[in-house]
């Protein structure tokens, strides 16, 4: 008999361990519940601020609108900007350049405040295009420069576009994508479209 109630106590202590599992599960679930509820109340979804055709974005107290985007092969980049060091690697023959692109943005940026500021596009900028989904951070060609009040300029940068940042068939046709430089993601989206 001694056997039969061992196996009766090993039963009813796993019942009371499944019991203490499925209580600090719950516990643990209703807390994660709580937390993602509070992150969702502290940080609503973000805004969109975005420029029409022909118009502008207002970001850190410049008003900047797009002026053009150039697609280039790297060894056409490199003839039209042969003092931009960024991405001479790509010609050095290590490389398959088959569907590389660097995509050159242009801005024209008006300081709108009543003061002088630095203004630079590479702190924070990223350049997109959809529907291929790529993304990749700017470096820049034109950068850092003091706008006195009312004083606009022209600033460029460009991104690379690999088959590693994007998949073959759409590098195959990112020329039609819709290319944006995204400023900010939060509180709000504020980018520039260019077609």
């Amino acid at each position: 008999m001694h056997c039969i109630c061992g196996k009766e106590s090993t039963v009813i202590f796993s019942k009371k361990i499944n019991i203490v599992c499925v209580i600090f599960l719950m516990f643990f679930l209703t807390v994660c519940g709580f937390m993602i509820v509070q992150i969702n109340i502290s940080y609503p979804k973000a805004g969109v601020i975005s420029n029409d055709q022909d118009s502008s974005v207002t970001w850190n107290g410049c008003k900047i609108k797009a002026v053009s985007k150039t697609i280039y092969k790297p060894e056409d980049f490199m003839t039209a900007y042969p003092d931009i060091p960024f991405y001479k690697y790509l010609l050095s023959g290590s490389f398959d350049n088959t569907y590389t692109r660097i995509v050159l943005f242009k801005v024209n940026v008006t300081n709108t405040t009543n003061s002088a500021i630095n203004f630079s596009l590479t702190n924070h900028t990223v350049a997109e295009a959809f529907p291929s989904a790529w993304n990749n951070g700017v470096p820049p060609i034109v950068d850092n420069k003091k706008l006195q009040p009312g004083e606009n300029s022209e600033f460029e940068v460009a991104a690379l576009i690999q088959d590693s940042l994007v998949s073959v068939p759409h590098l195959k046709t990112i020329e039609n994508d819709e290319f944006h430089l995204v400023f900010s993601y939060y509180p709000d989206k504020v980018y520039l479209k260019f077609d």
